[in-house]
């Protein structure tokens, strides 16, 4: 893998065979060629899905579509990627509603004048790059009224990389090291450290422009000259993968690298 590729999530909306993002309709189905890895067992499955699929249990699936990175050196394919009818459901005051296709979904019968919380259940979202850009809402149902709620969903991004000590011409993985997200007014929105192996992961990132860097804290420490990154994430969805940092040590040799 080079050093910066990019996983974005209009690629995994490709190779599953959903519609690109903003897209009103529901995802087209595109019937599933048979790879060369299928074993008997799971063509059998195949079979039952497709059946599914013709009765209109389900919207449609996919073999083997995607691989889910759970943690560093931790992959994951599921056998098959399935999509069900509707889209994302909405919870709040112990009630379930699922959203309609031009995703609206109704909460009835609420108890008038007692708090309730209401929230979208990010799971059944049909992307899993997509989270709303709200965690939820607290209201106050009144009697014959009715509250318009928006869930802006977009497409999140993360970043992951490994933070490099080099010092007197060697080179080790440096733990305990923060590194600061900053968007483009200068705000911190993500802050990490790096683990003892020097990996580092920051996830659910909103589309946009940051500079990605070591904290001054940590420069002052370690006695490093560290290099910023600029970094854009996507509206379709980004995954920066390997962005690594190599600290250089004030009295290295050489030219300090980002």
């Amino acid at each position: 893998m080079s050093s910066q590729a990019r996983i974005t999530a209009a690629e995994y909306r490709r190779r599953v065979g959903l519609q690109p993002a903003g897209a009103d309709r529901r995802p087209q189905y595109v019937p599933p060629s048979k790879p060369d890895g299928m074993n008997k067992t799971e063509a059998a499955y195949a079979l039952h899905l497709e059946a599914l699929r013709l009765a209109g249990k389900i919207t449609g699936f996919r073999f083997e579509a995607i691989t889910f990175r759970l943690a560093k050196r931790t992959r994951y394919t599921p056998d098959f990627h399935v999509w069900l009818p509707d889209r994302a459901l909405l919870n709040g005051a112990g009630q379930i509603a699922r959203t309609t296709a031009a995703g609206i979904a109704f909460l009835p019968n609420l108890t008038p004048y007692q708090d309730v919380a209401v929230a979208l259940a990010t799971s059944t979202l049909e992307d899993p790059f997509s989270k709303p850009t709200t965690a939820g809402f607290s209201i106050s149902p009144r009697p014959g009224k009715v509250v318009m709620l928006n869930f802006p969903v977009v497409v999140f991004g993360e970043i992951t990389g490994t933070v490099l000590l080099r010092r007197a011409g060697a080179t080790r993985k440096a733990g305990g090291v923060d590194l600061e997200l900053v968007d483009r007014k200068g705000v911190v929105v993500k802050r990490a450290r790096s683990a003892y192996d020097g990996f580092y992961e920051i996830e659910a990132i909103p589309p946009g422009g940051y500079t990605l860097s070591v904290t001054a804290q940590q420069v002052t420490r370690l006695r490093v000259v560290a290099t910023s990154r600029d970094v854009r994430l996507n509206p379709s969805g980004t995954v920066l993968d390997g962005l690594n940092f190599v600290l250089d040590a004030d009295d290295a040799p050489g030219r300090p690298q980002g």
